[in-house]
């Protein structure tokens, strides 16, 4: 167990860029911004593989869609350059496992009766959407922060993610929710 002292990761988290220049840069130091020599102007197209393992349906896109989307994304925020094509594929694949996964469990029900024990048990796609989920959350954080550390640009825009859940839902992401406003009365009736 570590006594004390400097620790990775400990401290105050880093404010990004655009947010930075939002402000005015209150704390007056040069604002640090990762240079390149070469910019990638064009971004590799969708690998075959991805069609072959991540075809989407009609309810759910496919990989290489989901790469797309996120590449052209990337390109917006203008820190495509920075970013590894191989990285956004994973991003890719596994948010379109994730979605599969989520298209099965609402097909075949959360739950199922088993035939041997006679008893209900949980659909076993839950726990492969759960996977999918993190692998595709940690492809994501490794791709938002080199966005959010470097975009100069307001990161208010709709991220690729935002575009499936407004097509879900029907609503605005980026809009602020409104309080839920609870009544007094319904207090006391437990």
């Amino acid at each position: 167990m570590p006594k004390g002292g400097a620790r990775p990761g400990a401290g105050r988290p880093k404010k990004p860029l655009g947010e930075k220049l939002a402000a005015g840069n209150p704390g007056k130091r040069p604002l640090k911004v990762v240079e390149f020599e070469k910019k990638r102007d064009d971004y590799p197209p969708p690998a075959d593989h991805l069609d072959i393992l991540g075809s989407g349906s009609e309810f759910y896109p496919s990989a290489s869609k989901i790469y797309e989307n996120t590449a052209e994304w990337l390109a917006v925020t203008g820190c495509r350059h920075l970013v590894s094509p191989q990285l956004v594929e994973d991003y890719a694949l596994n948010t379109n496992r994730r979605l599969w996964a989520e298209y099965e469990v609402v097909r075949r029900g959360l739950v199922h009766k088993d035939p041997k024990r006679e008893r209900m048990v949980m659909n076993e796609f839950v726990k492969t959407s759960q996977i999918y989920y993190k692998l595709a959350a940690d492809a994501w954080d490794k791709i938002w922060r080199i966005v959010a550390a470097n975009c100069e640009k307001d990161l208010t825009i709709d991220s690729p993610g935002t575009e499936f859940l407004k097509k879900i839902y029907g609503v605005k992401i980026n809009t602020p929710l409104k309080p839920i406003e609870e009544d007094d009365d319904d207090e006391d009736e437990y």
